[in-house]
């Protein structure tokens, strides 16, 4: 009777010690699937995100690869421009200087002349690099799109 009672006892104890464990078993169940709910619209989400990335690229690509000729076109006349300007510029500052020595007192409005002119040359300079920065980088982002296919 003894030994039935210590039994009894210890098959209480595994009772308790088994219920504990399904408990357990069955919150560990139940977080996984609530995490595996969750990763999957998380992935769903950006799954979405993705797409909607691919497809603002392409019509970004579409779109460049529908402009990048003639801005490259435009921006090549627009440094044409600028560089028959520069030569324009620089043929008159040659003819000043040419007259500088012939000018006795015209020296001052000839100096005020030729500090407009190397301001406004300085001004077209500056202008002239910046668009052919410009070009240059179209010309090159017209190269990847063509390489890319789009």
């Amino acid at each position: 009777e003894k030994d039935i009672k210590e039994q009894e006892l210890i098959l209480q104890g595994f009772q308790r010690e088994n219920e504990r464990l399904v408990k357990e078993a069955k919150e560990h169940q139940q977080r996984m699937q609530q995490d595996e709910s969750r990763l999957f619209h998380e992935n769903q989400r950006l799954r979405a995100d993705l797409l909607a990335a691919q497809d603002d690229l392409q019509r970004k690509n579409a779109d460049l690869a529908a402009r990048g000729p003639d801005e490259t076109a435009r921006l090549q006349r627009r440094v044409e421009e600028l560089q028959h300007e520069v030569e324009l510029l620089r043929a008159a500052n040659r003819d000043l200087e040419a007259e500088l020595p012939t000018r006795g007192s015209g020296v001052v409005s000839s100096e005020l002349a030729s500090d407009a002119e190397l301001a406004q040359r300085t001004h077209h300079k500056v202008e002239l690099e910046s668009m052919q920065a410009k070009l240059k980088w179209y010309a090159e982002n017209q190269v990847r799109v063509w390489l890319t296919g789009v």
